[in-house]
C-alpha cells in the first residue's frame, strides 16, 4: 500500500506495491497500460498483485455478503483525529549509536 498521495514510481510498482491509496493517482488504468505497452512493466505483474488483493478480500469474506454500509463516512474528522493518534504511538524513533544506520543525510535515515 502507498504512503497516501507520495508519487508511485516504475520501482515501487516493481517492488511490491499493490495498492495506491486513497486512489489510484498513479497506478491508474492509463498509466499502467502505457508502461505494459513501452515494456517497463510485464502485465502478470499486474495478474499477480490484483490476485494478492481479491485472496485479501476473500480471506476478511469481502465477497461474502452485501457491502451495504452506507453510514461509514469515507472522511471524517474523528476517523482522521484517530489515524492521526495511532501513527503517533505507532512511531519509532532510532539511535545510531556506532553509526550503524549508514545515511549521508543527518536529518533521515531510510530503512533498507
Amino acid at each position: 500500500m502507498s504512503d497516501w498521495m507520495r508519487r508511485t514510481t516504475g520501482l515501487l510498482r516493481a517492488a511490491g506495491l499493490d495498492l495506491e491509496m486513497p486512489s489510484a493517482r498513479y497506478m491508474a488504468r492509463d498509466t499502467l497500460l502505457a508502461a505494459v505497452q513501452r515494456g517497463d512493466l510485464a502485465e502478470s505483474v499486474i495478474d499477480d498483485k490484483v490476485r494478492r488483493i481479491l485472496r485479501m478480500a476473500m480471506r476478511f469474506g469481502f465477497f461474502d455478503r452485501p457491502q451495504t454500509l452506507e453510514t461509514a463516512p469515507l472522511y471524517s474528522q474523528t476517523g482522521r483525529a484517530v489515524a492521526l493518534d495511532l501513527a503517533r504511538e505507532g512511531m519509532v524513533l532510532l539511535k545510531n549509536t556506532n553509526h550503524v544506520c549508514h545515511s549521508n543525510n543527518r536529518r533521515s535515515a531510510p530503512l533498507p
